[in-house]
């Protein structure tokens, strides 16, 4: 009996192991032998569906895009003021140099000329600057929206669409290749709406 047992013992512990069963719950994962339970989520683009379409903000923020921003404080369905339709992306910069940074899967934007954004700043924001990542995560190209808008500034508190060509957002002597989002930053404190951000041909 003793023997039985022993054996009983060992096969539980062999094929049901409730330590790896509790640790796996204590981060908040199921626990599967055959997959390394911490390689789910690393990047949580990769939990969403692809993008598809050409707009980045319209009402709201996409499925496909995650918030990956720094230093603000983002309402993505604001009623306070709108470009299009009821809703703009409400941003609130709470300090100098900060971004509401858009992710998502890789993006082929090779059959586009560029992006077109509606802004409207308040007084202490001033200048809006415009940046892309690629696969990689890394910066691109950080180009002011008020270079391009119509009068060369961003009034406070009237919406502005602004179009930015590609030439310009990448690097200079580099192909176009594949994005994984964009942010949209300021280096001062203040609050800006932003809507129809979208892809853009000539």
């Amino acid at each position: 009996l003793a023997l039985l047992y022993a054996i009983g013992f060992l096969g539980l512990i062999y094929f049901y192991n409730p330590a790896k069963t509790a640790d796996a719950a204590a981060v908040g994962v199921i626990f599967d032998e055959t997959k390394d339970p911490f390689q789910q989520g690393k990047n949580p683009a990769d939990q969403r569906p692809p993008f598809s379409g050409e707009y980045f903000y319209n009402e709201s923020l996409p499925v496909a895009f995650g918030d990956w921003s720094w230093g603000v404080r983002n309402d993505w369905a604001s009623s306070e003021a709108a470009y299009e339709g009821s809703f703009s992306a409400k941003i609130r910069f709470l300090q100098q140099w900060a971004g509401a940074r858009i992710a998502a899967s890789d993006i082929d934007v090779s059959g586009y000329d560029g992006i077109s954004l509606a802004v409207n700043p308040d007084s202490s924001v001033g200048d809006i600057y415009l940046t892309l990542f690629d696969t990689y995560g890394h910066e691109l190209g950080r180009q002011s929206l008020s270079w391009y808008a119509p009068s060369g500034t961003l009034p406070a508190n009237t919406w502005t669409v602004v179009r930015v060509p590609f030439s310009t957002l990448f690097p200079a002597g580099q192909k176009m290749r594949d994005i994984t989002g964009l942010s949209i930053g300021s280096d001062n404190p203040g609050v800006a709406y932003i809507d129809s951000i979208h892809l853009e041909q000539s």
